[in-house]
């Protein structure tokens, strides 16, 4: 939005050398947690030209860990740059602002999107909360690893103290850091038609997880509503994660789960390690298994379900990924189940104790916790055997720019969205590489990525779209699938 709010230390003083007619540009992008790295690489790439502040409500060092959710650091970033060019959707020299607010999850974007007047917190970066703190965002041209989320070298701590989850308020915020706002930008990791009562926040087993403006589930019109402002946007990969299991350690990248052992974990009726085929010889101390699920309203959660219950699927006999047990991780009883409210926080959750396990959007590992990604059914999760159908944990987001914009960002947040489609803005841009190689019917990923393009909706025609034999050869694949919308249908082959 175009404004006149004070700006912080880190872009004072490319303000005083920039053009007369610069103007603060803000886009405001509300729900999944797992689809943020995905936005702010394509703005660093695409606008900032590489170099980007990035600004992060309070983090204190038990982070997620005060399980009351009044004092802890919630889910909400900001990202800020003097766009390089004019260019999709701003001016060379605009002070481009991307507020990115994921706390609920992908539930709120859904929300927004069937009500889009609806206003929530969003961090608002100025300099007398936050102090300068900024990172590289590594490109084509730059050091890129592979990891879609780039490196932090400075992030600056905003002060913003109190946040409870309950209200989307704080007790003490003199320097407005978290205020209120509509979206220009509503994402969710699967489409709206999914979240019902079981996917909403009102079933948490935590209180403190039951946001006070989510607290019925939508209505028929709601979902309606929201399908209609929202369309599939790109593929996105999940993983299974897991710490301490029997026999194994976390530096192995081998450790396989079939989706029927997953399965039977997730619904609880797995309770010991013992118990599970591919680890009954391996687990001589009968091992309790810990799940740590994503929180009602998460599209993560969202997508376990769908991939090993079907519960989601409404199919017969499913049963649902097991309630919440406890609002502290350990729990004070093995087994138990803990409901994380956010990607840090499940990380942080796998890697409390031995013998649990949890999902998590697909990335390189994070070496500050200690987990293994496994194998699911033998596949290793990334976007080529994603995009190829091989590794089932993988589903099409949906994003939607709403008619109701704060006002200025409006042409950026499309330019943001119509990117995210499009294989070649995809391939050329925004991603780095998926390195590995074809190995025994798969791809075996040196450096994994999150994403890959969707067929029918990347921009590609009948004769342009990418061949079967392309897969191994692109950095970046598109799907030899369409689900077209609907995560429980079969998969519609769409490549040769």
């Amino acid at each position: 939005m175009r404004k006149a709010h004070l700006l912080g230390a880190a872009v004072s003083a490319v303000l005083v050398s920039a053009a007369a007619s610069a103007a603060n540009i803000d886009v405001y992008v509300t729900g999944s947690s797992a689809l943020r790295s995905f936005f702010i690489e394509d703005v660093g790439v695409n606008i900032c030209g590489f170099t980007v502040s990035t600004y992060k409500a309070n983090l204190a060092t038990a982070q997620y860990l005060d399980t009351t959710y009044t004092a802890y650091a919630p889910d909400f970033t900001a990202y800020q740059c003097t766009a390089q060019a004019t260019q999709n959707g701003v001016t060379a020299g605009d002070v481009v602002t991307m507020h990115y607010a994921a706390e609920f999850g992908s539930v709120v974007g859904v929300w927004t999107a069937a009500n889009p007047t609806f206003q929530r917190r969003f961090l608002t970066p100025n300099a007398a909360g936050c102090p300068a703190g900024s990172y590289t965002v590594p490109g084509k041209t730059g050091a890129q690893t592979g990891a879609v989320w780039p490196t932090v070298g400075s992030t600056s701590y905003c002060t913003a103290t109190g946040y409870n989850h309950v209200t989307d308020a704080e007790a003490s915020d003199p320097n407005n850091i978290l205020t209120a706002s509509t979206a220009d930008i509503a994402v969710s990791d699967v489409e709206p038609a999914l979240f019902n009562a079981d996917h909403w926040p009102s079933s948490n087993f935590d209180p403190n997880l039951r946001p006070a403006a989510l607290a019925t589930p939508p209505s028929a019109t709601d979902i309606a509503n929201a399908t209609a402002a929202m369309s599939v946007m790109n593929g996105q990969v999940f993983s299974v994660i897991a710490h301490g299991l029997p026999g194994t350690t976390d530096t192995q990248t081998n450790i396989s789960l079939s989706s029927t052992s997953v399965r039977r974990i997730l619904q609880g009726f797995y309770k010991k390690w013992n118990q599970v085929p591919e680890f009954a010889a391996l687990d001589t101390a009968s091992t309790p298994i810990n799940v740590c699920r994503r929180d009602h309203g998460s599209g993560t959660g969202l997508s376990a379900d769908i991939t090993f219950t079907g519960q989601a699927c409404s199919i017969d006999g499913a049963a649902p990924v097991a309630s919440g047990t406890t609002t502290v991780y350990p729990g004070a009883t093995a087994p138990w189940v803990y409901e994380a409210p956010a990607s840090s926080d499940m990380k942080a959750c796998v890697a409390s104790a031995p013998g649990t396990i949890g999902i998590l959007v697909n990335a390189n590992k994070d070496s500050n916790f200690s987990y293994a990604v496994l194998l699911i059914d033998g596949y290793q999760p990334n976007a080529h055997n994603a995009a190829a159908g091989l590794y089932t944990f993988a589903y099409e987001n949906w994003a939607g720019v709403l008619a109701n914009n704060p006002g200025g960002g409006t042409a950026a947040a499309t330019g943001m969205v119509t990117r995210a489609k499009s294989f070649s803005a995809l391939t050329t841009a925004a991603f780095a590489n998926e390195t590995g190689s074809l190995s025994n019917g798969q791809w075996i990923g040196t450096s994994v990525n999150a994403v890959y393009s969707v067929s029918g909706v990347d921009g590609l025609t009948a004769a342009t779209r990418r061949k079967a034999a392309q897969w191994a050869t692109d950095a970046l694949p598109e799907s030899m699938f369409s689900r077209a919308g609907d995560s429980c249908a079969s998969r519609k082959n769409s490549n040769q």
